[in-house]
C-alpha cells in the first residue's frame, strides 16, 4: 500500500508541477539549445517524410484506389499475375488489334510494332516503380515506422523524468523540518540521476538522426539514377520504334508506287 501511495503522490506532484509551470509559479528544467535544435530537426524530418511519402503514393499508384502500403509487397514479389501498368495494358490492346487486322498488312504491322514497344515501356515503368519503392521510398517509411516512434517514446519518458525532477526540487524548497529536508534531498538526487540517464538515452537516439539524413540523401541520389535509367531505356525503345515505323511506311509507299506503275 505504501508503494502505491508513493506512486500516486508522485503523479499528483507532477500535475501540480505542470500547473505551476503553466502559471509561471514553478521553475522548469530546460533542455540545452543543442537538444532543442535536434528535437526540432526530428519534427521537421517527420513532416517532410509525411509529405514525400504522400506524393510518392500519387506517383506509384496504378489506379485511383491503389496505395503504396498495399503495393510495396506486390512490387517486391512481382510475378506474371501481378497488376500490369496501364502502358503495358495499352501495348497488349495494340498488339491484339494488330493481330486482328492482320500483321501482314502495313496497318496491322504498325499496330503490332507499337504494341510490342509499349509493352516493353510498360515493363520498364513497372521496374521503375519497384525500384522507386525499394530504394527511394523505403528509407522514409522506416524513419516514420521505427526511428521516429522510438524517439517520441523516449522523449515522453524524458519529459516525465523532468517533471519528477522539478517536483522534487520544489518539494525540497518547501521542506522546513530537517527530516523532511533529508528525505526530499535524497529524492532529488535520485530524480536527477534518473533524468540524466534518460537524457543520455534520448540524446543517443537524437544523434542517430544524422545517419538517417545520410540514408535519405542516398535515397535521393538513387531516385535520380532510377529516373535516368527509366527515361533513357524508354527513349531507346521509342527511337527504335520510330525508325521501324518510318521504314515500314517507306516500304509501303514504294509498294503503292510500284502498283501504280504496273497499272499504267
Amino acid at each position: 500500500m505504501e508503494g502505491i501511495f508513493k506512486g500516486m503522490q508522485k503523479q499528483v506532484n507532477k500535475v501540480v508541477q505542470m500547473a505551476g509551470e503553466a502559471t509561471g509559479q514553478a521553475e522548469k528544467t530546460e533542455l540545452d539549445q543543442e537538444s532543442v535544435d535536434m528535437f526540432n530537426k526530428v519534427d521537421t524530418t517527420k513532416m517532410l517524410c509525411d509529405k514525400i511519402i504522400a506524393q510518392v503514393e500519387v506517383v506509384l499508384q496504378c489506379n485511383i484506389g491503389a496505395k503504396v502500403s498495399g503495393m510495396f509487397s506486390s512490387f517486391v514479389m512481382k510475378d506474371e499475375n501481378a497488376t500490369k501498368t496501364n502502358i503495358e495494358i495499352l501495348g497488349q490492346v495494340l498488339s491484339k488489334a494488330g493481330t486482328d487486322v492482320g500483321a501482314d498488312s502495313s496497318y496491322g504491322a504498325s499496330l503490332t510494332k507499337c504494341g510490342d514497344s509499349e509493352q516493353k515501356i510498360g515493363a520498364l515503368e513497372a521496374t521503375f516503380k519497384q525500384e522507386m519503392a525499394e530504394r527511394f521510398l523505403k528509407p522514409f517509411q522506416q524513419f516514420l515506422a521505427e526511428e521516429y516512434p522510438n524517439i517520441m517514446k523516449e522523449r515522453k519518458v524524458l519529459d516525465g523524468k523532468r517533471l519528477e525532477l522539478d517536483s522534487c526540487r520544489a518539494t525540497l524548497k518547501k521542506s522546513t523540518q530537517e527530516v523532511d529536508k533529508k528525505e526530499a534531498d535524497e529524492a532529488l538526487r535520485k530524480a536527477q540521476m534518473e533524468y540524466d540517464g534518460q537524457f543520455e538515452t534520448t540524446k543517443i537516439l537524437l544523434q542517430g538522426l544524422k545517419k538517417t539524413h545520410e540514408t535519405q540523401e542516398a535515397a535521393i541520389n538513387a531516385l535520380v539514377e532510377i529516373q535516368m535509367n527509366y527515361h533513357s531505356e524508354s527513349m531507346q525503345c521509342l527511337n527504335k520504334l520510330s525508325g521501324d515505323l518510318k521504314s515500314g511506311s517507306s516500304q509501303t509507299s514504294r509498294g503503292y508506287k510500284s502498283q501504280e506503275l504496273d497499272f499504267q
